[in-house]
């Protein structure tokens, strides 16, 4: 027999989440994480002590510049299927850079143990359902400044259908714009789970954590500028594709974090079991799309 599920329904778990997140913040540990943070933010903004580098060796603008150069590179041939393995059609050298994280005080938070506090909107919207137009996309898509440090949005072109290979007629589903932005950034996704289950296997989870810790950071900053950006409580297409995306992103890696913290033996069964967070995003978005 199988283990008994704990929460039956979406709502129950995120219910328990938040409990989860109430009470490690209450508790001691938990406001030595925030205190420590917040120290870090201050010292940093005041150039008392250096900025972090990025896992590249390279300094922000510096990785950033490079992430940039390379991701032009990204194509996806169009006969490859979007599978949900680790193996994926990008370039080996395309790695996700780390950004500087500016940590937010005063915010109502989901914590992630170990790793940083995340705002219970970017969880609630991590839940949202997302889109993809596989196998009707080519080319290098743009990628919304997710996948550049400091990850800080990008606007797209106005017109994407130039993406679409030449058989997806304009009333394809898959032609609408929230499914070819969405399909790159399933690209993304799946190169850099690939670049940390080369890392995350061989380093020890003391040598990770730094650099886990300032990304989540960072993404999570960025987020928070980019929802806070609405005009009129309303954002752009865009902008709302780029604050599921990047949700959704964020809760992923928590995610994926709290599963190598269990050790690497753990974490390698659950990719073999295709249980991986980034794993199932694939698998829904292709169960929804064959629907």
């Amino acid at each position: 027999m199988g283990r008994k599920a704990i929460y039956f329904t979406l709502e129950e778990k995120k219910a328990a989440k938040r409990l989860q997140a109430q009470a490690y913040r209450r508790s001691e540990k938990g406001k030595q994480t925030k205190a420590a943070a917040n120290l870090r933010h201050h010292e940093e903004k005041k150039g008392l002590v250096p900025p972090r580098s990025t896992s590249t060796g390279l300094a922000p603008a510096e990785a950033s510049t490079a992430l940039a150069d390379a991701s032009r590179a990204v194509s996806a041939p169009v006969d490859s299927p979007l599978i949900t393995t680790i193996d994926w059609f990008v370039p080996e050298e395309w790695v996700p850079g780390l950004g500087e994280p500016d940590a937010g005080a005063d915010e109502a938070t989901a914590s992630v143990p170990g790793v940083v506090d995340i705002p219970d909107d970017l969880f609630d919207r991590a839940q949202n359902d997302l889109r993809a137009s596989f196998g009707a996309v080519h080319g290098s898509g743009p990628l919304l400044g997710l996948w550049t440090p400091p990850y800080r949005f990008t606007h797209a072109e106005e017109d994407v259908t130039y993406l679409l290979l030449p058989n997806i007629r304009s009333d394809d589903p898959r032609a609408e714009r929230r499914a070819v932005l969405g399909a790159f950034q399933c690209c993304a996704v799946l190169a850099a789970a690939r670049d940390r289950r080369e890392r995350w296997t061989t380093l020890s989870v003391e040598e990770l954590e730094v650099e886990v810790q300032s990304e989540i950071a960072a993404r999570v900053d960025a987020w928070r500028i980019l929802r806070d950006s609405a005009i009129d409580g309303s954002w752009s297409d865009d902008v709302d594709i780029a604050l599921d995306w990047g949700a959704k992103i964020v809760d992923m890696l928590a995610e994926e974090w709290e599963c190598r913290l269990h050790g690497t033996e753990q974490y390698t069964q659950l990719i073999r079991s295709r249980d991986m967070p980034w794993q199932r995003l694939v698998s829904d978005i292709m169960s929804s799309t064959s629907q």
